[in-house]
């Protein structure tokens, strides 16, 4: 028996290419190829998901920054209208005033002066109120300070039967110039002198405008008057001064001291009070 020859599945060549491998070679080209998309494509879309991730990170951390700001100027603002205490701009020297001192320029000697130049009242008084002065201090104050004056005494006129031997006389006008600078006072009465007698040393009368201090035979006698101190603070001066009594020609006997407060008044010494302290 003759053996069938195997039909023998001729391969179809064109110009030297194998058809059926070439077609296979085609689909799997064409899966690979449409894979190759796929992959693409979702890589695209996983790069384009990134770059949206990154824009809202930026976002939101943009918005962060924003609302932390603002959170920050609205502390700010709470803070300068409801919590910071204002600063209050002041005149330092107004405020102070009552700290810092004030020169007056004035010195010692020249208070010393104004004691020693009008020692017939200091010396005279023993203690002397000027805010509460009363009349017969008032009276004697003029006495003391026509006395103190560093003028010539006035013959008296043979008409005047008023005056005793010899006299002073200042103008009413000048009167309270005077007591308005030593006393500041700016009205007063005076005590004149109108029943007079024989006995008289001293009177002290009004003849027309002019206020007369009229004198006798008369010796005035005051205590040893010793400065002890003289303080100056700002405008008010204290003078302290040791007062003595004459025992014999070179022996005197301590006997307290007088204190002599005065105020500095539009350029002048003005007499507050004078007070004396004895043993």
């Amino acid at each position: 028996m003759s053996k069938k020859k195997k039909k023998n599945k001729n391969k179809k060549v064109l110009n030297g290419i194998d058809l059926v491998n070439n077609k296979e070679e085609l689909e799997i080209k064409k899966i690979y190829e449409k894979e190759n998309i796929i992959s693409k494509s979702d890589n695209d879309i996983k790069k384009d998901s990134s770059i949206n991730d990154k824009i809202q990170s930026f976002i939101s951390i943009l918005f962060t920054i924003i609302i932390f700001l603002a959170l920050i100027l609205l502390i700010i603002v709470l803070y300068n209208n409801y919590l910071k205490k204002e600063e209050v701009k002041c005149d330092v020297n107004k405020v102070c005033q009552d700290y810092i001192k004030k020169d007056y320029k004035i010195k010692e000697d020249d208070v010393v002066k104004f004691i020693k130049l009008n020692r017939g009242i200091f010396y005279s008084f023993d203690n002397l109120d000027a805010k509460n002065i009363k009349s017969e201090e008032l009276t004697n104050f003029i006495v003391y300070y026509l006395l103190s004056l560093d003028t010539d005494y006035l013959e008296c006129d043979q008409d005047d039967s008023r005056c005793l031997i010899s006299k002073k006389e200042i103008s009413y006008n000048e009167l309270k110039e005077i007591l308005k600078k030593y006393l500041n006072i700016d009205n007063f009465q005076v005590a004149y002198t109108y029943e007079f007698n024989d006995t008289d040393t001293i009177r002290l009368y009004q003849d027309g405008d002019k206020i007369v201090l009229s004198v006798g035979e008369i010796m005035l006698q005051t205590y040893k008057h010793d400065f002890v101190d003289v303080l100056i603070d700002e405008d008010n001066i204290r003078v302290i001064m040791a007062l003595s009594k004459k025992i014999d020609d070179s022996n005197y006997s301590y006997l307290g001291y007088k204190t002599i407060n005065l105020k500095y008044f539009h350029n002048n010494f003005v007499i507050n009070s004078i007070e004396t302290h004895f043993n």
